[in-house]
């Protein structure tokens, strides 16, 4: 599982989720760039996502790709988008 490492201790949290919502799950690795405090490429998917309101799942994920292209990643990407219809 993502993000587990023994002894440390976890909450869970429990997020309704509603027709038309668009949930994405993504690692590090899109957000994160060398030399880069990792806000800034959190900050900048905020700003994407903010454009991805109404797209289909395949959109959002190919609109999120464009925005942070390979050549500027040096890590491993796992992205993964749903919506709920």
């Amino acid at each position: 599982m993502f993000g587990l490492l023994p002894g440390h201790e976890y909450t869970t949290v429990t997020v309704p989720l509603r027709s038309g919502d668009l949930l994405i799950l993504y690692t590090d690795g899109l957000v994160e760039r060398r030399g880069e405090d990792i806000g800034q490429g959190i900050d900048g998917l905020r700003r994407v996502l903010v454009s991805c309101e109404g797209l289909g799942a395949q959109e959002a994920v190919d609109r999120i790709v464009a925005e942070f292209t390979p050549e500027d990643n040096e890590d491993d990407t796992c992205l993964v988008a749903v919506r709920l219809d």
